[in-house]
């Protein structure tokens, strides 16, 4: 032999059934006559059933991949080569929901202890009507709540904000509702992607009037790069003289734009006739905000964690088009909130999914 090569395949196996029978004897005792019977499993509930893996496996193509119950149903039947119930499938997360016991607590007193916390809101329909899907998270934490309001109600009802306190911060849009007095405990941090596009159209729409808008895109995209510089240096914070310039620098930008852009001599009125003063007021105004990402290297940039762990029940919504019942979107989103979390910590959506339905739920570690 003169030389080997070596090709392999990785394939499944066969997927097919297999059926485990649980004989529960009775037994009548010899002295009073009483008829014993075993226990089945916990997990056992009829006389004919699909496993804990099969619900796994429906759940997860569900609420992971927004995938509609009867498409679900026709998806496992080919798989397994066996009929499946569309109404099984369908009650399948509001069961599962129920099985997370501990989870919704452990991952509230997580996220409470969080350092950085990022929040966003949308709108959502539950049972013909709109509703308000709160998100609060981290790179390894995320939980949902839906209220009927969007304001301080709501964020008083999922607790998470009133919770922070400085140092902690939290990262958002820059919606007034976060900045209500009763948060004012907490350092605050605002998103830049925002800014960015905000910026980056204002310019695109008139070079010369809006040039100060220009300016201070480029000075953010200026202080992000040195920020990262800095990080690979292995610095936790840009140094004093360095942070100052980009400082002055804003700050004298935010000047030319307001000197490009005087208070006109009559209120303005229309849509969007405030939109330049509101933007340099906010430029102005929450420089500390927007800048604290220069200042303190563990919060980022953006609030890009948050729009992602909210997209993808914006997905749900586009398929679904809502929920009928209120009962069937909470626990949608504690099941979404679930595998999210263990997602971020490497455990399989399927893996956490069939821990839950046989009695021992993944959950998240406590803060120390």
């Amino acid at each position: 032999m003169v030389g080997q090569v070596r090709r392999q395949v990785f394939e499944l196996p066969q997927i097919r059934l297999r059926v485990l029978e649980h004989r529960l004897v009775s037994c009548r005792c010899a002295g009073c006559g009483q008829v014993t019977t075993a226990a089945a499993p916990a997990q056992v509930a009829a006389p004919v059933q699909y496993g804990t893996s099969v619900a796994a496996v429906a759940v997860y193509l569900l609420v992971a991949h927004h995938i509609p119950v009867a498409r679900t149903a026709r998806i496992l039947a080919d798989l397994l080569g066996a009929p499946v119930s569309t109404g099984w499938v369908a009650g399948l997360p509001e069961r599962t929901a129920t099985v997370l016991t501990g989870f919704a607590e452990r991952l509230d007193t997580a996220v409470k202890a969080a350092p950085v916390v990022h929040l966003d809101e949308t709108g959502l329909r539950v049972t013909g009507r709109n509703r308000w899907l709160h998100v609060a998270c981290t790179p390894l934490l995320t939980v949902y709540h839906l209220d009927d309001k969007r304001g301080a109600t709501a964020l008083d009802a999922m607790g998470v904000l009133p919770a922070l306190r400085a140092p902690q911060v939290a990262v958002h849009d820059g919606w007034m509702p976060y900045f209500t007095p009763a948060y004012a405990s907490v350092d605050h941090a605002l998103c830049n992607a925002h800014h960015l596009r905000e910026l980056d159209g204002w310019a695109e729409r008139d070079p010369t009037r809006y040039a100060f808008a220009a300016d201070l895109a480029a000075l953010l995209r200026e202080g992000h790069r040195l920020v990262g510089q800095a990080v690979t240096a292995g610095a936790d914070r840009l140094d004093q003289q360095t942070l100052d310039d980009l400082l002055q620098r804003w700050q004298a930008a935010v000047d030319a734009g307001y000197q490009a852009n005087p208070p006109p001599a009559t209120k303005p009125t229309g849509l969007g006739a405030n939109l330049i003063p509101a933007l340099l007021n906010r430029m102005r105004g929450f420089t500390r905000e927007i800048w604290r990402f220069a200042h303190d290297f563990t919060v980022p940039f953006d609030n890009n964690q948050a729009e992602r762990d909210i997209r993808m029940t914006k997905i749900q919504i586009k398929i679904s088009g809502g929920w009928r019942t209120t009962q069937g979107a909470r626990a949608w989103l504690r099941l979404r909130s679930y595998i999210s979390t263990a997602g971020k910590h490497g455990i399989p959506a399927i893996t956490a999914l069939r821990d839950a339905l046989t009695g021992s739920p993944w959950l998240p570690a406590l803060p120390e």
